[in-house]
């Protein structure tokens, strides 16, 4: 069971870079529940769809490039709850033809929501600069 669930949120977790990639906030908000709550770094939690949607649509404007999702770990809780834990990487340019990459971590608890997995709780963080 845990590879077909881990199998599942690879797909789920292409679809969300592809949607990034896109600039597609529909079909990022389309792999959330419905109840959702989004943990980012530096702010407060986020919950529901609409207060999602704000979120992302706010990052969309930073013209996200390179998106990369790599999954460490993912653990079945129950039937319908997993938990992952993963890595993640994005560049966003600058006006002045520079560009500035985030590099962290996450931790997404997925939720079977109509037969599907969806993220239900999402956390990330960014690593410290090496130094």
């Amino acid at each position: 069971m845990i590879d077909e669930t881990r199998t599942a949120i690879t797909a789920n977790n292409e679809l969300f870079v592809r949607a990034l990639e896109q600039g597609d906030v529909a079909a990022i908000i389309a792999l959330y529940t419905s109840d959702a709550c989004l943990l980012p770094p530096n702010q407060p939690m986020l919950s529901g769809t609409e207060a999602i949607r704000n979120f992302w649509q706010g990052m969309l404007l930073l013209n996200i490039k390179q998106p990369r999702l790599e999954t460490v770990e993912v653990a079945e809780q129950r039937d319908d709850l997993a938990c992952e834990i993963g890595r993640y990487s994005f560049t966003v340019p600058l006006p002045d033809g520079q560009s500035v990459t985030d590099i962290g971590k996450y931790l997404v608890v997925w939720k079977r929501e109509g037969g599907a997995w969806r993220l239900h709780i999402d956390i990330w963080n960014t690593n410290a600069p090496a130094g």
